[in-house]
């Protein structure tokens, strides 16, 4: 983890359709890097899922932007369709 990574919470439900595969893709997302994000899933239902994350504080400009950042590189790297809504927490403290 660098000194200068970012924190965020996200929330994640199913686009349209996806909801069958839901919990097997928020699932494979945990402890993966997705886009130099990595996440941790803090709850998960069969329609949505609260995860906490870090990211290299370069690609948190804003909660709007890291968002559609993080739904094109999951959708991208995983082939996983998400509706997200992301709040940057504030900077990551080492020690």
């Amino acid at each position: 983890m660098a000194e200068d990574d970012v924190i965020f919470s996200m929330t994640a439900t199913p686009r349209s359709g996806g909801g069958q595969s839901f919990r097997n893709d928020i699932e494979q997302l945990e402890g993966g890097s997705v886009g130099g994000a990595i996440f941790t899933i803090n709850e998960l239902t069969d329609t949505s899922a609260t995860l906490t994350g870090r990211t290299p504080v370069k690609l948190a400009t804003s909660d709007a932007e890291l968002a559609t950042y993080l739904q094109d590189e999951i959708e991208s790297q995983e082939g996983i369709s998400l509706d997200l809504e992301v709040t940057i927490e504030g900077d990551v403290e080492e020690g």
